[in-house]
């Protein structure tokens, strides 16, 4: 309850301070509509690679929409935390906003189980079916209810499991062992006994360091970028998930653009995440910038065929599992989902 009415308090204190600054302006007699949106990156700095997506995104749309389309960028949670963007992206407090929290329950994990391997073969077939209207579509459905419409998806990285001590070659190998992972393969750890920590990315370091946690599944990048690497120095390259990340918008602001500019905006963001999404997938392969960076701190291990039937065994029931909690009509919404990904195998 706190969330909230902080939300709306400081949905109405941004409303206040920019009415004049921001939002649509009624175009004058035979000229086009301009505007103005908010958009929130809870990532930080400049130079992070999200944050530098959502900046070359908004350089394209200015100059695509002709300078009728302007953006403010907000970064490091200037507007929304990570936590805070769906429901204050919902009521408004940004117009737009970049999303990646799969380390929660609910809808977060959704976004995690989306990317598991045991519904994609690769990070490729996730990266086209990502650029189709009808995955846009279906997770407009998902997200009506919250206000929120999907402007763009894109893989941002495979999740592989950084660990210290002991290297974590195979599932056996993570009993014993405390992994800062995603809420739905708490059960998946337990079974092979271990145990999972929900950690923020600013404590992630020292806590490996002083031993809080084993290890990190994560993507490369971002291993990279927080210096995981160097204090969980094996990474297992096993694509535990392609790593999903979106732009949303609030579906207010997106019912404010004419029929043309929501195609323009929705065509250029979607067109921009793939090209970023083959960047970023291109990064991690060896002798390619990310690689070539996280070598300087870790030994990188390519499972054998064996291991990797093994690691696919422990993913599948995570799937299993999060569809079979579901209600009905949930099961029928995934199950729409697992029909689209078969398209792009």
């Amino acid at each position: 309850m706190k969330t909230k009415v902080w939300l709306l308090t400081k949905c109405m204190v941004v409303v206040m301070a920019t009415t004049l600054a921001f939002g649509v302006s009624s175009p004058a007699s035979g000229a086009e509509k301009t505007y103005l949106f908010k958009w929130n990156n809870y990532q930080a700095p400049e130079t992070h690679y999200e944050v530098a997506n959502s900046a070359e995104c908004i350089k394209k749309l200015e100059e695509v929409s002709d300078g009728r389309m302007k953006f403010e960028q907000y970064i490091g949670g200037a507007l929304l935390s990570g936590k805070e963007t769906l429901e204050g992206l919902g009521v408004g407090v940004a117009d737009i906003a970049n999303y990646y929290q799969p380390y929660g329950v609910g809808l977060n994990q959704l976004f995690d189980i989306a990317g598991l391997p045991a519904i994609w073969i690769d990070s490729g077939n996730m990266i086209r079916a990502e650029s189709s209207m009808e995955m846009i579509a279906w997770w407009d459905e998902i997200l009506k209810p919250l206000n929120i419409k999907m402007l763009g998806l894109y893989a941002c990285g495979e999740g592989w499991l950084f660990s210290k001590g002991k290297p974590i070659k195979v599932p056996s190998d993570i009993k014993g062992r405390v992994l800062r992972s995603y809420a739905s393969f708490a059960p998946a750890v337990a079974a092979q006994g271990g145990t999972t920590v929900q950690l923020g990315t600013g404590e992630l370091y020292e806590a490996i360091m002083r031993g809080v946690a084993d290890g990190v599944l994560t993507n490369p990048n971002a291993a990279l970028d927080n210096l995981w690497c160097e204090v969980a120095p094996f990474g297992l390259m096993y694509p535990f998930n392609f790593i999903e990340a979106c732009t949303l918008m609030n579906l207010d602001s997106w019912n404010s653009l004419t029929d043309k500019d929501k195609d323009l905006l929705q065509r250029t963001v979607m067109e921009q995440h793939k090209d970023f999404a083959s960047k970023l997938i291109s990064n991690i392969k060896p002798g390619q910038k990310t690689y070539v960076g996280l070598q300087k701190y870790a030994t990188l291990y390519n499972p054998t065929p064996e291991e990797n039937a093994l690691w696919w065994k422990f993913c599948e029931p995570v799937r299993d599992d999060f569809r079979q909690k579901l209600p009905d009509t949930g099961k029928q919404q995934f199950d729409k989902y697992l029909d689209i990904a078969k398209k792009y195998k």
